[in-house]
């Protein structure tokens, strides 16, 4: 643990768990994913049932839908409007500060 980059303490966090998502999560690098290889003890059995249900949960949404959905497009259209409301809202305040009205002193 002495060793470990990122100190015990996340160590000490996901002890005793599958820490599968912190791991993927921190975004490590091509040697710590390396190293893992030899660090890496097994999976748990709850986390194997865990991933096998919401495969098979996922592989039996797709068997019954008639057709794509909009939920991909309702995505990219929200990140869309997160993207560009900031950019009018910024676009708006320069323009009232260069154009607004002027306090015309004598």
């Amino acid at each position: 643990m002495d060793d470990h980059p990122g100190g015990d303490d996340v160590l000490m966090q996901v002890a005793g768990k599958d820490a599968t998502e912190e791991f993927d999560d921190v975004g490590h690098s091509k040697s710590a994913i390396e190293q893992l290889k030899d660090f890496y003890v097994g999976e748990c059995p709850e986390v194997l049932e865990k991933k096998i249900s919401s495969v098979a949960a996922t592989n039996s949404k797709l068997a019954a839908s008639d057709g794509p959905t909009l939920t991909n497009s309702v995505g990219i259209f929200s990140k869309v409007l997160q993207f560009l409301v900031p950019l009018v809202l910024l676009g708006v305040a320069v323009a009232l500060r260069k154009y607004g009205k002027k306090d015309l002193k004598n």
